[in-house]
Formats: C-alpha cells, structure tokens, sequence
C-alpha cells in the first residue's frame, strides 16, 4: 500500500547507510512478512548512534541491534490479535536466523508495533498496568517483566507536534495532516 511504502521510505531515508533497513521479509513457510526489520551494527549502535540522536529520537533512542516492525497505516484498524502476530513472527524470524536465549535476554532485539491512530484495545491494557507510557507522549512498553525483551507500541497520533517528530506525523490523515502542514509552512521548513 501506498502509505506503507511511504512510511519505510521515510525511516530509510533518516538513517545513515550502515544502518540496515529490510522490508517485507518473508518468514515460515506460509506467505507470512514481517513489514520491516532495521539492523544496527553493533560497533555502530555502541558509538554512533548518539550523533543521530535527533533524527527521530522516539526511535533511534530505543533501537537495538534488530528492530522487528509492525506497521499500521492510518487507512489500517490496529487490532489486539497484530500484538500476537508480531510474536509469532519474531519466533519465526528468530528461529531462521539462529537466535539464541542469550541474544533476547541480552537486549538484542526490539518488537514494535507502530500505528498511525490508537488502537481501542490500548486503554484496557494500560489500566491492567500490561502496557506503561513511557517518557514523553505516543510511545508505550509492554511490560518487560512479562516478556523479558522490549516490546514498544508506537502511537504516531500522539506524538507532540515538533520538528523531531514531521516526519512520522506526514503519515496522519485529515484534520491532523493539515495541522502539521501548517505549523511546518509557519516554522519555514517548506515554502507554500
């Protein structure tokens, strides 16, 4: 779809080249793919990373080594079974690439699910304390106690309305996609 392609276009083009940014992988045997995969090299993520510390911040600053996503549009309706989903397809990915115990437990990987609108099963799973908003607005962990890896839902919506955040706020629709055009043509960052 178009706004996927959009969306990955936007992460490729953020990140430097040694960032590894994959799409659409493929993982079993059935016709499952995962939406995106981005890989840090280690030497990178250990000293680089910092310098692109304000390149979408709510990301880059929760990144590990792997980075599996499941990516919702804003045309899509988010539901608690792509939660599960991206699960399965991490155990599948895992398995295909010979993860070990050690790499999950050692923070190698990170699961995001990254949606345009908030989903409605949301609020029942932050008042069952399952799901923490984290620091700032839009960006909720799932517990680490519960899986023991980091597991982040991404809340495009909520996100605060500054530069840091344009190019993952250009994926809403309506009334709020007008509203960042306008603060971005008044801040002189595209001429009208």
């Amino acid at each position: 779809m178009t706004f996927d392609y959009y969306f990955k276009r936007i992460l490729k083009d953020a990140f430097p080249s040694d960032i590894i940014i994959d799409n659409d992988i493929k993982v079993g045997t059935l016709p499952l793919i995962i939406d995106l995969i981005i890989k840090i090299p280690p030497p990178f993520l250990k000293n680089e990373v910092q310098n692109y510390s304000n390149t979408l911040p709510v990301l880059i600053r929760n990144f590990r080594e792997i980075n599996i996503i499941e990516y919702k549009s804003s045309h899509d309706i988010p539901n608690k079974g792509d939660l599960l989903k991206l699960f399965g397809y991490f155990g599948l990915y895992a398995e295909q690439n010979n993860f070990e115990l050690a790499d999950l437990i050692n923070q190698k990987c990170t699961l995001w699910y990254i949606c345009c609108l908030k989903p409605k099963f949301l609020k029942k799973l932050t008042n069952k304390s399952k799901i923490v908003l984290e620091k700032g607005k839009g960006l909720y962990k799932i517990s680490k106690s519960i899986l023991g890896f980091n597991y982040f839902i991404l809340i495009i919506d909520e996100l605060e309305l500054k530069e840091e955040n344009y190019p993952l706020l250009l994926n809403l629709k309506g009334k709020k996609l007008v509203e960042v055009i306008k603060k971005i043509i008044r801040e002189g960052l595209i001429k009208n």
